[in-house]
């Protein structure tokens, strides 16, 4: 996993792209007051099967991202995890999903700009140009400025929030508290084009907390943060 430091940056969309762009996505600056920790990669396969003994994922490319996962399954993992290491994790923190805004600061890097151009995006993701079709191993593209692999392009990854509209100013430890009927999702599939513009750090997409789908799987999180409404975090 990868040390995330605590930090502030502009979270959503931004102002060159708001005509885009619902208001859902407005920018507004967003305080992380705590580190957190961040897999270098997706969970994979072989990951997934060595925690949960689930053999439906035999596959030939055991290092290839889990997918067919849903968001329920996804924190259960996590807390099968916390189970079997509680005495080696640092005290206070947990193995979780990455909220929306761990997910967004941990993509950009500290990029100033929000636009990848298909010739970097192809350098550091699978996408419908390259990928031939099919999902790929883990850490095969460039990582980015933090050393985090297959951030866009791969796998759709599920995030911790329920969807909801950005708060306005400056916030700290936003986390999404809306939509009890979805999950959010970040990052696109090997399958998508690579001149959506859902191609970069700050886009977002939704979905039923019980889909099952091979395009969607998800990263680790060990984080401290604290969840208090009706979403079940890791205990």
């Amino acid at each position: 996993m990868v040390w995330i430091e605590p930090g502030v940056f502009n979270m959503g969309t931004a102002l060159s792209h708001q005509e885009q762009n619902d208001s859902h996505d407005r920018p507004f600056t967003m305080v992380l007051s705590q580190g957190f920790w961040l897999g270098k990669y997706p969970v994979t396969k072989a990951q997934w099967q060595a925690i949960t003994e689930d053999v439906a994922q035999v596959s030939t490319c055991l290092n290839c991202p889990v997918g067919n996962v849903d968001w329920y399954q996804s924190l259960s993992f996590c807390e099968k995890l916390n189970d079997l290491f509680t005495k080696a994790l640092p005290l206070g923190y947990k193995f979780n999903l990455p909220t929306e805004a761990q997910w967004e600061y941990a993509c950009k890097a500290g990029m100033s700009s929000l636009d990848i151009d298909i010739d970097l995006l192809s350098e550091m993701a699978w996408h419908k140009g390259n990928s031939e079709g099919s999902i790929h191993p883990v850490g095969e593209k460039k990582p980015n400025a933090w050393g985090l692999y297959d951030m866009l392009g791969n796998i759709s990854e599920w995030c911790f929030d329920f969807p909801a509209y950005y708060p306005s100013g400056s916030v700290v430890d936003w986390v999404g508290n809306g939509d009890n009927a979805l999950r959010s999702l970040r990052g696109l599939p090997w399958s998508a084009s690579p001149d959506k513009p859902e191609n970069r750090c700050i886009s977002r997409n939704y979905a039923e907390p019980d889909l099952q789908t091979p395009y969607v799987g998800f990263r680790l999180a060990l984080t401290s943060a604290v969840v208090d409404y009706d979403g079940k975090p890791c205990e």
